[in-house]
């Protein structure tokens, strides 16, 4: 995934320069201006006040749980296409698929579709 997926998807904020020395400038400068920000105790407070929220509704416990379960199917399932995968990437073979395990978006494709 590039840059342009990662900030389309929301997964990233901002671009950093290419440069290093530009991007570790920048990094700093955006560290003091959220160190320096007024609001920086009501934006602590309130992302405090969504975490203990989201815990209540499901502990992250439960998403470790989940995770594990999901990796346990992985490794010791029916499915061997995980061990193919970690070969080929290991082996740095070309074109191995992600699992359908893991790529849950293939698991209900129509295959006939785009």
């Amino acid at each position: 995934m590039g840059v342009d997926e990662a900030l389309d998807l929301g997964l990233a904020t901002r671009r950093l320069p290419g440069n290093v020395e530009s991007a570790d400038w920048e990094l700093l400068r955006a560290a003091a201006e959220l160190a320096a920000s007024p609001d920086l105790a009501r934006r602590i407070a309130a992302k405090r006040a969504r975490r203990a929220r989201d815990e209540a509704e499901k502990p992250l416990a439960a998403y470790r749980e989940e995770e594990l379960r999901r990796m346990r199917r992985n490794f010791y399932g029916f499915d061997p296409s995980y061990h193919v995968a970690r070969y080929n990437f290991i082996h740095k073979t070309p074109k191995s698929r992600t699992p359908v395990t893991l790529a849950v978006h293939r698991a209900n494709a129509d295959h006939y579709g785009p």
